[in-house]
């Protein structure tokens, strides 16, 4: 009897210890579980949590370079107010450079062409005036020349006229000079 108490006794405390055993492994896999739950929540929460930080963190970044942009943008814009400012003033001062060599040489070009213009119209005049000088002469050459043709014409038919008698005479010699050397 002791000995089936005894092991009525192991039995039920065997049992309890499988019972107790069995209660802890599912007490401590519950926790277990709950752990990796909340391990789960808490990846969750810190994924979002560091979300917002990197938006939060990229935001205040991308507001930063917008306002260094705008800043570069503002010293850029001065630099080259500046800058285009500098180079009026020398393009100004060039240009004027250049004007004033430009009328320099444009004005001894256009006195040459003026001296030249000048010249070529003198030229022009005084052949004109040469060349009514040259048909004057001409003119008057070819009146001496008809006058003298008509001075010729009428010696030489003054002088016929007169040798006209000259030479019927002559004429009448030579008959009777050619009639004596016949006898």
């Amino acid at each position: 009897r002791e000995k089936a108490r005894r092991k009525r006794t192991e039995r039920e405390r065997l049992a309890k210890e499988q019972h107790a055993a069995t209660y802890v492994q599912a007490r401590f896999k519950a926790f277990l579980v709950r752990r990796r739950k909340q391990h789960a929540a808490a990846t969750i929460i810190q994924k979002w949590v560091r979300g917002y930080l990197v938006r939060t963190q990229i935001q205040r970044h991308n507001a930063a370079v917008t306002i260094q942009r705008h800043v570069a943008g503002l010293i850029v814009r001065r630099r080259l107010k500046k800058m285009i400012k500098a180079s009026k003033t020398i393009q100004q001062r060039v240009r004027g450079n250049q004007s004033r060599k430009f009328m320099k040489c444009h004005f001894i070009g256009a006195t040459n062409a003026a001296q030249v213009l000048q010249n070529c119209a003198r030229m022009w005049k005084a052949k004109k005036k040469a060349k009514a000088l040259r048909a004057e002469k001409e003119y008057q050459e070819a009146m001496n020349r008809a006058a003298r043709r008509l001075q010729a014409a009428f010696r030489g038919k003054m002088g016929r006229r007169k040798a006209g008698g000259v030479r019927d005479l002559f004429m009448i010699m030579q008959q009777e000079s050619a009639a004596a050397t016949r006898l």
